[in-house]
């Protein structure tokens, strides 16, 4: 039936509501003719219903397929737009690999609720939300995209192994590709978790990472996509539909998991979409059915491809006449601000588009009332040709275009959660090795495990276990060599990882000490050579010194020495407490 004013005034179960191919609003709902003539609309009878009957509608993705599909199947309605087919099993998959786009209505009848805006007020510029922007690199987001396609191998469950394809059938690449996205989650300190399902014949799992919110944690904003891919057997590397979506996920937890946001956050990967978004329903009907209170979902399908006129791309929201556009339309409006406000309008072209249009997963949020858009690249003028093909590869997508698309992402979900701080996570505790004992004028490594991001390290050196006086070195390395002339003493060692946070820094807990006792007596002579030292700064401490030790550069070798105390060198090269000196052969021995 066709919809002039909105849909709770029909007094009519709706399953479904989108813009036709006349550009009318037109509504599917089950109702005796005498409710559909009191309803006082234009209405047209398209089957009896039946309980046990189900229904799918259809519409053309890749240009030209529409008559092959007229020809192979009768529908029940043509409105130029979609097509509605009896339901049964495995047509979803026929007709997505013919090039068409295809989703089961629901069981049940559209919520009509009219959820809060979850933005009040245009989007002001914050900073927060610019240095997070300002952390998306073109070079990260290709990399997780070549990964997901299987252009290159990732590490999962501490192997290496390659996605060369992500149906949701697929068995073992699917298995090992959301356990690839469950470990990133992990990764940036989210708790990550399976949500399995099973549905229409077939079954899966979505993951999905958790950033707790402040103080309206109880409002949830979702950033989803799916994982799941096409062709239905084979090799499908799904570049562009959808690892571009996902990367996009995954980009989001990497950079936002570093602040901290007034609502909480999930970043959702869903199977199953390719088949009927069915992932995704079952995942809204959880949240429906706990009461979760989802304010807003960002459903980015596609978002990798642009060839032709300008940057594009489209933001789908429901229909006028639907409770939920004006929720859908805050979220729509905020990306678009988000991509002014930040300057990013050079790069995209963002569009509106109220057609209600629910072939990706954000339709199954909008069936259960959930304010959500589509982001999505131009598919009215500028369709992806290689759509559900093996061609699907990386190597056919718009790197600049991609990357932006994904800025704006991140920073449209930053505005919806209300950024309000930066979370510091301290690194680990490294693991600290060193030798039982040494011999005095003898050098000896102490190394430690790598867990800093930034590569940074505080070394303390004592003689006494509880590091009462200790001798502090901050280093770029994991590894430093000692040299003493201390016969009978025992040096203490402990190491912890830095991490820069915001304008200051965050520190790991002590490693476990070590302790390296000295014996036997002797000069300071050192031979510095890349096999002995690994790239490690070498500490010299020989006591008070008034005429320096010998000291040898093997030619092939390359060093930082550093002293722990004043020290004057063969060729009287004074070295001050805590200074530096770059070695490279005897002969480069100069002033820092």
């Amino acid at each position: 039936m066709e919809v002039d004013r909105p849909l709770g005034q029909l007094g009519l179960p709706v399953f479904a509501h989108f813009g036709d191919g006349n550009g009318c609003e037109v509504a599917l709902v089950v109702a005796t003719r005498g409710e559909l003539v009191a309803a006082g609309v234009p209405f047209q009878i398209l089957d009896t219903y039946l309980p046990e009957v189900r229904y799918l509608l259809a519409t053309e993705r890749r240009p030209g397929v529409r008559r092959a599909v007229l020809e192979r199947y009768v529908p029940l309605l043509d409105d130029g737009r979609y097509l509605l087919l009896h339901a049964r099993a495995g047509l979803v998959e026929e007709l997505q690999a013919l090039g068409m786009a295809s989703w089961r209505l629901p069981d049940t009848p559209l919520s009509l609720r009219e959820p809060v805006t979850p933005l009040a007020a245009p989007v002001a510029y914050d900073p927060l939300v610019a240095s997070m922007l300002a952390q998306v690199e073109q070079g990260a987001v290709l990399t997780y995209a070549r990964q997901l396609s299987g252009a290159e191998a990732v590490t999962v469950g501490g192997s290496s192994y390659t996605i060369s394809r992500r149906q949701t059938n697929s068995g073992v690449p699917i298995d090992k590709a959301t356990q690839y996205v469950a470990e990133h989650l992990q990764r940036q300190g989210l708790s990550a978790s399976y949500h399995p399902w099973s549905a229409s014949g077939y079954s899966g799992r979505n993951v999905s990472g958790l950033l707790p919110g402040g103080e309206h944690a109880g409002e949830v904003v979702l950033v989803t996509a799916h994982l799941d891919d096409m062709p239905a057997t084979g090799t499908a590397p799904g570049a562009d539909d959808n690892a571009s979506g996902s990367v996009a996920v995954m980009v989001a937890a990497e950079v936002m998991h570093a602040y901290t946001f007034d609502r909480t956050l999930q970043f959702v990967f869903f199977t199953g979409e390719e088949q009927g978004l069915l992932g995704s329903g079952a995942y809204a009907a959880s949240l429906a059915a706990a009461g979760t209170n989802v304010v807003a979902v960002v459903n980015l399908d596609m978002i990798a491809y642009d060839t032709v006129d300008g940057p594009v791309l489209e933001l789908h929201t429901r229909a006028s006449q639907n409770p939920g556009y004006a929720a859908d339309r805050a979220i729509a409006d905020a990306f678009r601000d988000v991509v002014t406000v930040y300057g990013l309008g050079a790069a995209l072209e963002p569009t509106v588009v109220a057609d209600g249009i629910p072939y990706s997963d954000h339709a199954q949020f909008w069936n259960r009332g959930f304010p959500a858009i589509l982001g999505i690249e131009d598919t009215a003028h500028d369709f992806n040709a290689q759509y559900h093909k093996v061609t699907d590869t990386v190597e056919n997508l718009n790197p600049a275009y991609f990357t932006a698309f994904v800025r704006a992402a991140v920073g449209t979900v930053a505005h919806l959660a209300g950024p309000t701080g930066i979370a510091c996570t301290a690194p680990a505790a490294p693991e600290l090795t060193a030798p039982a004992g040494a011999s005095s004028g003898t050098p000896y490594l102490v190394s430690w495990t790598a867990t800093s991001a930034d590569g940074t390290y505080v070394l303390e050196e004592a003689r006494e276990s509880t590091f009462a006086t200790p001798s502090s070195f901050a280093l770029a390395a994991t590894a430093a060599a000692f040299l003493h002339a201390s016969g009978g003493d025992t040096f203490h060692y402990r190491v912890r990882a830095v991490e820069a946070c915001g304008g200051g820094s965050v520190a790991s807990e002590w490693s476990l000490p070590a302790a390296v006792p000295l014996e036997g007596g002797g000069g300071c002579e050192l031979e510095v050579a890349d096999r002995t030292i690994s790239g490690a700064e070498v500490f010299l401490s020989c006591g008070e010194l008034s005429a320096g030790p010998d000291l040898l550069v093997a030619s092939s070798g390359a060093a930082t020495l550093r002293a722990a105390s004043v020290m004057i060198l063969r060729n009287g090269v004074r070295v001050t407490e805590g200074g530096y000196l770059a070695a490279g052969t005897d002969s480069a021995l100069a002033e820092p």
